[in-house]
C-alpha cells in the first residue's frame, strides 16, 4: 500500500499543496488500516511532507509530497494472523481524528490496545 501512496503521491501538480488522507477499514482492513496509517506517519516531516522514493531513468530519486492527515474509520479490528515479515503498529497515530468502534470484542483473537503508540502484534 505504501508504494500506492507514492504513486498517489507523485500525480500531485504541487508538492507544497496538501494531499488529503482518509483511511477507512473494517475487521482484518481496519488493522492494515491502523498499520498503513502509521508506516505514513514515520515518513512524514515535522513540517507535514510525505518523503518517499521512485525510480526515473534508472536512478532513486526522493520526492515528497504535503500531506493533510483527516480522518480514520475503524470498525471491528481483528489481526487474525500476521503472515507479514514485520510487527504490525496497530496504534492509531494522534494525527488523525477517528472513529472506531467501543468495546468491540472477539473471543479467538489476542487483544491489543489502541491506546498506545507502540502496539505491535
Amino acid at each position: 500500500m505504501i508504494e500506492y501512496f507514492g504513486d498517489e503521491a507523485d500525480l500531485a501538480t504541487d508538492d507544497n499543496m496538501a494531499m488529503d488522507v482518509d483511511i477507512v477499514g473494517f475487521s482484518r482492513g481496519a488493522a492494515q488500516a491502523r498499520d498503513f496509517a502509521n508506516r505514513i506517519i514515520a515518513r512524514t516531516d515535522p513540517n507535514g511532507y510525505y518523503h518517499y522514493t521512485k525510480t526515473e531513468n534508472g536512478q532513486t530519486i526522493c520526492k515528497k509530497q504535503k500531506v493533510n492527515f483527516r480522518f480514520m474509520g475503524l470498525w471491528d479490528t481483528v489481526l487474525s494472523d500476521n503472515w507479514a515479515p514485520y510487527s504490525y503498529q496497530l496504534g492509531i497515530p494522534d494525527d488523525f481524528a477517528y472513529g472506531a468502534s467501543r468495546r468491540a470484542q472477539r473471543v479467538p483473537w489476542p487483544h491489543a490496545s489502541i491506546r498506545t503508540r507502540a502496539a505491535a502484534i
